[in-house]
């Protein structure tokens, strides 16, 4: 038999550490747990403190009931401990990460973030042109197969250099875009 009743009490204290923490900083813009610890998905901490009290009390009531195997048991009370100790992280860790968001640098300048796109645009027409010419050399010149493998690798490795740098882009005009628009609103 699992001994949860010191448990009662410290889920209490939490839900009231939550609810102040929701009241003081809101809303996240993400989920605070991954889905597989949480299935509630939520961006406060209140139903997360509610999905760990369902998990308490399906333990208890399977207890009192009679109904608890011993796979259940372990897969619930493990269930349980891992929320726990989720919660309790996410509370104690607050402060520090207030204090590491003041210690980040400001925001990219939107001049910057121009001159990182023509740096980026620059690179991906670099990495097209040498693809283009790997390419001229892989179907005019005659190779050995050696050669060709070689050749063959070279543009394999360009090409995921320009996802890459692609990628890198979008991320920056997504980001200009989203500084532009915080501008006209």
């Amino acid at each position: 038999m699992i001994d949860l009743s010191r448990l009662h009490d410290l889920i209490f204290s939490l839900e009231q550490q939550a609810s102040q923490l929701d009241e003081q900083r809101g809303e996240q813009h993400y989920p605070l747990f991954d889905p597989q610890l949480f299935r509630c998905k939520s961006h406060l901490l209140v139903p997360c403190i509610t999905e760990l009290k369902n998990t308490y009390h399906e333990i208890v009531q399977s207890q009192e009931h009679q109904r608890l195997t011993t796979t259940q048991a372990t897969y619930l009370t493990e269930r349980l401990l891992n929320q726990l100790n989720a919660i309790q992280r996410e509370i104690a860790t607050v402060e520090l990460r207030k204090k590491e968001r003041h210690g980040l640098p400001r925001e990219t300048s939107i001049s910057s973030l121009y001159q990182q796109l023509a740096q980026h645009q620059d690179w991906e027409r670099r990495l097209q042109s040498m693809i283009f010419e790997q390419e001229q050399q892989l179907e005019i010149k005659p190779m050995h197969s050696a050669e060709k493998k070689s050749c063959q690798q070279a543009i394999l490795t360009l090409e995921q250099r320009l996802i890459r740098c692609q990628q890198s882009r979008q991320r920056i005009e997504n980001k200009i875009t989203a500084r532009e628009r915080k501008g006209f609103q």
